[in-house]
This record gives C-alpha cells, structure tokens and sequence, in this order.
C-alpha cells in the first residue's frame, strides 16, 4: 500500500482509543448509579454501607444575596470570556451558609456536619475531576446577571475586574422546613458521608430527593456517553474509509481497468 496507511491506522487508533473511554466511562458510573438508587432508606438500624435518611430541614435560617430565607443555600459567581468561537466560564467566588443544619424525621433530629464549601459539588452530574464528591442539591437554581451589589462586597470584587467578560451569579437555596434526603451514614445523632470503601453514600444531600438527585447523574452520564459514542463511530467509519481508499490506490491498475476481451 502506498502512504494511506498512516491514515488508517490513525482513524483506527483513535476509534479504538475512544471506544475504550466509552468501556471505562460507562460501567463504572453506571454500577455507581445503580447502587445509588438501590439504597435503604433508614428503618431504625444504621447500616454500614449507608442509607438514606428523610426529614425536614431545620436550623437557623439567613436572608441569602438573592432576598430568601434559608437553613442551608450556596452561590457561585462566574465569569465568561470569550475564546475565538468558543467561551470559558470560570468560578471566581462561592458563598453560603451548610453549618448547624439538622434532617428531622421519625421522632429523631440528625444534625449534618457544616463542609467546606468547596468540598461540595453543585453539578449534578458525574465528573472526573477530584474523583467522587459530596454532592448537595438545595432546590431550584435562581441566576440573575448582573452580579448583585452585596455579592460583589463579599466577594472582594474589583471594578476594573468586572469590565471583561460575562459575570453572573448563580444560587440555590433550601427553605425552612422543606423535605430532604440524605445519603450517608450515621453515629449517634449525626450523619455523615460513609468511610466504607465503595459505599456511594456520600453525604449528598438532596432537597429534591435522592432518586431525582440519581436520575439527574443519568442524564449527564447519558450525555457523555453519547458524546463518546459519537466520536467512536466517526473515527471507526473514516477509518473504514480510509482503508478503502488505501486498497483502491495499491490496486494494480489493470484490475481498476480492466482490458476489454478482444
């Protein structure tokens, strides 16, 4: 063959390559899935894989940027620049309030450990970076852009830094007395996110519920695995393509043309 087999061999490669990422991308999320779904709610007994605890949410409630009250809520400022075609959003602030939060239900009050606030993951959605993470879902997402004033004290924000790109201000927002679950373990009155090796229980909370919390991570899986998959099949039928062509070019010329019988 002539020099076309560098360009089968690449479609090839990358084809199989993605294929692979398809392999270790699905299976693992979605045995993770399948395990987050399938957890226990609490029935009196603590277990040591983890459970999921209903109640509602209590604790001393704040007035959040956005003018609502709230036991637990979370905002995130971003900023989008543009690149070429394409856009970048990055997180420059976060703020909230996780502490002194309580799940009550079934004649018992669980208190929730307050987190670092960027220990917690507001995607709903599986992702690689930092690997597994404690994930909070508090309600409905509530953006408003431009940033509002008092977020933009708090975040120590300058001026001058507010002239490029796009900046807006995301939060969600748990209500006084509104139902949850959580997914964790439990020590006496306190809940926490599980230390058994392979448990999924870890420490999400989820105003919603767990189930809506698991269906949501599907969906972003789905989206990924279609994206993969994609990929895989363009790689895979220009490859096959490619190999065509290769073994057309190497094909003595006779054979293309074939002499009429005389």
């Amino acid at each position: 063959m002539p020099g076309h087999n560098w360009i089968y061999a690449f479609f090839t490669l990358m084809g199989s390559l993605f294929a692979l990422g398809l392999f270790a991308t699905a299976v693992p999320q979605a045995r993770h899935l399948w395990a987050l779904r399938g957890l226990p709610v609490f029935e009196g007994t603590p277990l040591e894989g983890g459970a999921v605890y209903r109640g509602v949410l209590e604790g001393p409630a704040e007035v959040t940027p956005l003018g609502g009250a709230a036991v637990a809520w979370i905002g995130l400022v971003t900023r989008t620049l543009r690149q070429g075609k394409g856009s970048y959003t990055a997180e420059k602030c976060r703020l909230g309030h996780v502490g002194d939060v309580h799940l009550a239900g079934d004649g018992r009050r669980w208190s929730i450990p307050a987190m670092d606030l960027n220990d917690i993951s507001l995607r709903i959605r599986f992702g690689a970076a930092r690997g597994p993470r404690t994930r909070y879902w508090l309600g409905r997402t509530q953006r408003v852009s431009p940033v509002p004033d008092n977020v933009i004290a708090r975040c120590h924000i300058a001026a001058s830094e507010l002239e490029r790109g796009e900046w807006a201000y995301a939060e969600q927002a748990a209500a006084p007395g509104s139902r949850a679950e959580f997914a964790g373990c439990a020590d006496g009155d306190a809940l926490f996110a599980c230390r058994t090796p392979g448990s999924v229980a870890l420490g999400h909370l989820s105003v919603p519920g767990m189930r809506a919390m698991a269906r949501q991570m599907a969906d972003g899986t789905m989206q990924i695995v279609a994206l993969e998959a994609g990929l895989t099949l363009f790689f895979i039928a220009f490859g096959a393509i490619a190999a065509v062509l290769a073994l057309r070019a190497a094909a003595p010329i006779e054979v293309l043309r074939p002499k009429e019988w005389t």
